[in-house]
């Protein structure tokens, strides 16, 4: 324990150390002298009770009451930690040097998303917002958030919570994108806000590493600066700042926890090019901005992925709170002022365009960029786990917004899940499978993030739209503990056995002792290309025991059925998935906070819907 006193006399007082969990209790007389005292005591816990990042193992915390007492007064201090082992391990390989975590001894992959403010006016934001966007990310298997350096430094409130959650952080210093000033008084501005964060930070477990910057290294090598500023502003003005004064204070005050000089980045040495998909981190941004199609994903993968993303729209609830429904236009003034991204919506056409039939209006197009953005993503981050351990992290841009408009988010700024987030859920699920085409067949990954199953069966269905079941397949695998494998292989033609392959689906699920424990549908063609039949399916809501029941029957089958509640802003344990006839699927529905406080007797209104039928 080291403790900063600041005194305006001389005095002695008693030192006052109380932990229950620990069953601490430790009092001693300090001698304490005017200005700044450091004092230091070292605090012994047997068989102590460890901090693991969510999936991983409980959020063990040791709450430190800290007092001093002297004749002119006393003063209290309450510290919260978690005790766990961290480290960035960037151990050396023929391909450069990997970077993952390792917590408790335990790599961990990382999966989440990028944090940008919740608010565009963040003295708004209060702990019950934040609380409420960490626990969607929790809710959709994330572990990892990065704090964007374009940002700010977040209140205690949202560290607390990561640390109560398991989540763990990756903490950009406030620079981002631009060049800053290299002068002595700057640096000096700099190296004070550095100390004041890094104090009031470091106590926190869920912290992983300091990151100087984002993007203006690669920037200053890709974006065309090196060609239009003097050498010295990055070779001296960049150094100085983000590896000589950010580290100096890293290594001062919380020497344990890797400095990382920028994402992207490939080592501690100031970059001589762009970024490097051998080492350290990687921004992918040649899907959205170059306009590369979602295989490129699978084709640019780096040891750990921190940024990638693609547009969607938000909530339609969301939208009708800013725009009336007859002004809703991809050329109305209205939507394209709540589109910030320089051609962003048209991008978010192309994309929709290249993938999806043509919505028949405005609102189906809403709800086809979700989808859209989701297939993107599912794209990236299955490619990502299956490259595991070559690959342990993946952190989607970006996790929530601070205002309401077309952006890259899986949550909007209500905090509504769109369809991104429910995607989401299923491909950061514990144990995963994924399936790849490649070279005339067809590959069954199994991914699994924690403890290792002996006996495991994946069970393959071949299903053509109109029902028919054309094969199927049962296969016993072990599914190593933290670990990626190719369980099954199988020439697409002879898995396909003559049918079209834009008229049926492959369903694949892993069960042990015959619980499922994931599952993945998968099409052969992209959707706008898929012979969809005329939607045929039934739904019936109920209240069970509090509970908000919503029963689906298919009699034909479904294309990414969805549900929306259109008179409240819930969440849906399942939403965005593909039905056969026959398919039955429970979902609950949870209510928002207030509907649940001023509504306790009205009824919820669902509307169901599926591709079919937002282009007919």
């Amino acid at each position: 324990l080291q403790l900063v006193v600041e005194c305006s006399i001389d005095i002695e007082a008693e030192l006052l150390i109380r932990e229950q969990r620990s069953n601490t209790n430790i009092s001693k007389s300090v001698q304490l002298k005017h200005g700044d005292n450091t004092l230091t005591h070292r605090i012994h816990i047997d068989h102590p009770e460890l901090w693991w990042p969510v999936g991983h193992g409980d959020q063990n915390l040791y709450e430190f009451q800290i007092g001093l007492e002297a004749e002119s007064g006393k003063q209290n201090l309450t510290k919260r930690i978690g005790l766990r082992d961290f480290k960035v391990v960037q151990k050396k390989d023929d391909q450069g040097a990997g970077f993952s975590f390792v917590v408790n001894n335990k790599p961990i992959f990382a999966k989440g998303a990028n944090w940008i403010p919740a608010d565009f006016f963040t003295t708004r934001l209060k702990k019950q917002d934040y609380l409420s966007l960490l626990k969607s990310a929790v809710s959709a298997n994330m572990n990892t958030l990065r704090v964007w350096g374009g940002g700010i430094y977040e209140s205690d409130d949202f560290y607390d919570l990561c640390d109560e959650m398991g989540i763990l952080v990756w903490q950009d210093f406030m620079f981002a994108c631009s060049l800053y000033p290299g002068d002595e008084d700057f640096l000096k501005s700099v190296e004070k806000e550095a100390k004041y964060q890094v104090d009031r930070l470091k106590h926190h477990p869920s912290i992983i590493l300091w990151c100087g910057n984002n993007e203006i290294a690669t920037a200053w090598h890709n974006w065309g600066w090196k060609e239009k500023y003097p050498e010295r502003v990055y070779k001296k003005d960049y150094k100085n700042l983000f590896h000589e004064v950010l580290p100096s204070v890293c290594r001062e005050l919380d020497p344990n926890r890797l400095y990382w000089p920028s994402s992207p980045g490939d080592s501690n040495k100031l970059p001589k090019t762009g970024q490097n998909y051998g080492s350290g981190d990687n921004h992918f941004w040649d899907v959205w901005h170059g306009g590369k199609d979602f295989h490129a994903f699978e084709k640019n993968i780096g040891r750990f992925m921190s940024e990638y993303g693609m547009q969607s729209f938000p909530d339609l609830q969301t939208v009708d709170l800013f725009c009336d429904e007859e002004q809703q236009d991809l050329d109305s003034k209205i939507i394209k002022s709540h589109q910030k991204a320089p051609l962003g919506n048209p991008k978010v056409e192309k994309y929709v365009d290249m993938y999806f039939p043509k919505p028949k209006n405005f609102r189906a197009f809403v709800i086809t960029s979700q989808i859209m953005a989701g297939e993107a993503i599912k794209h990236a981050v299955e490619a990502h786990r299956r490259a595991m351990p070559y690959c342990m992290g993946s952190l989607y841009w970006q996790l929530n917004d601070c205002w309401p408009v077309a952006s890259w988010s899986s949550l909007d700024y209500y905090g509504n899940w769109k369809a991104l987030h429910y995607y989401a859920k299923e491909f950061f699920g514990p144990v995963l499978v994924t399936v790849l085409e490649k070279n005339g067949k067809t590959c069954f990954f199994v991914v699994n993030d924690g403890n290792s199953f002996d006996q495991a069966e994946l069970e393959l269905k071949l299903i053509k739209f109109d029902g028919e079941l054309i094969g199927s397949e049962k296969i016993e695998i072990a599914i190593p503990a933290n670990s990626s494998s190719e369980v099954y292989k199988i020439t697409t033609s002879a898995l396909l056995k003559g049918a079209e392959p834009n008229n049926v689906l492959l369903r694949s699920t892993v069960t042990v002792a015959g619980k499922k424990i994931s599952g993945n549908d998968y099409t052969f063609v992209r959707p706008k290309d898929l012979k969809l039949p005329e939607q045929d399916f039934s739904y019936e809501y109920k209240k069970e025991k509090g509970k908000h029941i919503i029963y689906l029957e298919a009699h034909s089958f479904i294309y990414k059925m969805h549900i929306l509640c259109t008179n409240d802003s819930g969440k849906f344990s399942k939403n965005f998935f593909e039905m056969v006839p026959g398919d039955l699927v429970k979902i609950e529905y949870h209510p928002s906070d207030n509907f649940i406080k001023e509504h306790k007797t009205k009824s919820l209104n669902f509307k169901c819907d599926s591709l079919f039928g937002l282009i007919n």
